[in-house]
């Protein structure tokens, strides 16, 4: 079964926005495309991915999570290290998909 509904956790600023909305506009432009906001680098990183993991769950607001950001700096990416967060993402009645890291289409 293919997902219709998909929340995107990601910063509404960033590339991988434009990225995620043209690429699913391409492959799979059936799909209903739901933006939750949080803050993907930096301390307050962590706290603000797993409240919105928290907000989509308590929602429903996709049937598949995908958790993004782009590439980055080792400090950038630090805050997808979080212990907390993995176990939010394990503990997620909703599949998530990670999406870390990449080139600008």
């Amino acid at each position: 079964r293919y997902p219709h509904q998909v929340a995107l956790i990601t910063s509404p600023t960033g590339a991988v926005i434009q990225d995620m909305l043209t690429i699913l506009k391409r492959r799979a432009p059936h799909l209903k495309l739901i933006l939750v906001p949080a803050v993907v680098q930096g301390e307050e990183a962590p706290a603000q991915l797993i409240r919105a993991l928290e907000v989509v769950q308590a929602h429903q607001l996709g049937e598949v999570i995908v958790l993004a950001r782009g590439g980055g700096s080792m400090e950038d990416l630090w805050g997808f290290n979080d212990e907390t967060l993995a176990r939010a993402i394990a503990r997620c009645q909703i599949p998530v998909i990670s999406a870390v890291g990449h080139e600008i289409d």
